[in-house]
């Protein structure tokens, strides 16, 4: 155990030094938790208030919900925002599309979800982005439909950012939406990717393949059809962005800005790096009176590798931001996740990979 408390005290010093500017927010922001895990009045209200301590000005959310709930909480909502500077608009739904439902069954069927008329009020301009909670299946399907593409994109794709040893996060697509990509798909997320990296201020992005090895004939035969396919891009760039395949073990150096892999495998990657996180997270916190650590020292590292610092997955290669959360999501990662689209909105994120792709 102290070897590998020591082995973790010196890959993580360094996050003692890290500092995160916060840009002014403003925008407003559709909030949709009916799909997810828990949907009472009292989770709600929490979320609520983890919004509401972030607030300054400017800011407003259109809140999804039902009838019944809307009775529940509309006194509250009244209250908190007499109390906040933030904005609140209910909008009432009558059906709610669960985690259980056939995605493309309840997007044909249920047009009264909240899932669907959240997805509807981004493509008319009611709302600036949207944040949920709920079926991925369902949202993917319902992007599809009602909300347009950016140039060379006929399908959302899952983004998910990942600490990483440098002071960079790492980009990580597709992380659910599609579980069979092709290679000229994977150049396409490539791009989005570059693109995503460069509106972060990374000038020369550094982009690999998630694979088993990284010899050029590793993994099945689309995988090597993708690594061809994917070399094109260092005729595309000067830089030379494509390094070739990555090992999982190797995604967390700092080396790599943008790491491409199907949403099945992508997701169980995500997965996994979540559940390592809070596996060392609960060791470090049962052994906070070793020597080596320190209170301070503790937190730094949860905020870098806690997954409720993360900002749920954000759907790329559509002219709109969405960003879907854990079902399972706290209030306070939930909150986290909001502030993160308003800050995309504030830096104009989309006008700036549009004119990177052209």
């Amino acid at each position: 155990m102290h070897a590998f408390l020591v082995a973790i005290m010196e890959d993580s010093l360094f996050f003692l030094k890290r500092k995160h500017k916060q840009p002014k927010l403003r925008g407003h922001v559709g909030l949709d938790l009916l799909g997810g895990d828990r949907v009472d009045s009292l989770f709600i209200k929490q979320t609520l208030c983890a919004v509401a301590k972030r607030v300054s000005s400017h800011v407003s959310i259109s809140l999804f919900l039902t009838q019944e709930l809307e009775k529940e909480l509309s006194s509250f909502v009244e209250k908190l925002t007499k109390t906040s500077p933030l904005k609140i608009n209910i909008v009432i739904v009558s059906e709610v599309i669960h985690m259980e439902d056939e995605p493309l069954t309840a997007v044909r069927k249920k047009k009264d979800s909240s899932l669907i008329r959240s997805i509807i009020a981004l493509e008319n301009g009611s709302i600036d982005a949207l944040l949920s909670t709920g079926n991925t299946g369902a949202l993917v399907a319902a992007t599809t439909f009602h909300v347009p593409f950016l140039k060379g994109f006929n399908r959302p794709l899952l983004l998910a950012s990942l600490p990483t040893k440098k002071n960079h996060s790492l980009a990580v697509l597709d992380v659910g939406a599609h579980t069979e990509i092709s290679p000229k798909l994977f150049e396409q997320m490539a791009m989005i990717g570059i693109s995503y990296k460069n509106a972060q201020g990374i000038k020369e992005p550094k982009v690999g393949l998630l694979n088993i090895g990284v010899e050029e004939k590793k993994g099945h035969s689309q995988r090597q059809i993708t690594y061809a396919q994917l070399q094109s891009l260092n005729t595309q760039f000067p830089h030379q962005p494509f390094v070739g395949n990555v090992e999982p073990s190797d995604v967390f150096s700092g080396d790599l800005h943008v790491l491409l892999t199907d949403g099945f495998t992508g997701n169980v990657f995500l997965k996994t790096a979540e559940g390592i996180s809070s596996f060392i997270m609960e060791i470090l916190k049962e052994n906070q009176t070793h020597p080596l650590l320190s209170q301070k020292l503790v937190k730094a590292i949860e905020k870098e590798l806690y997954q409720e610092d993360q900002y749920g997955a954000l759907f790329v290669g559509i002219d709109r931001l969405i960003t879907k959360c854990h079902g399972s999501a706290s209030p306070d990662a939930i909150s986290k996740s909001l502030f993160y689209l308003l800050g995309l909105l504030s830096q104009n994120f989309l006008a700036k990979v549009k004119k990177n792709l052209g």
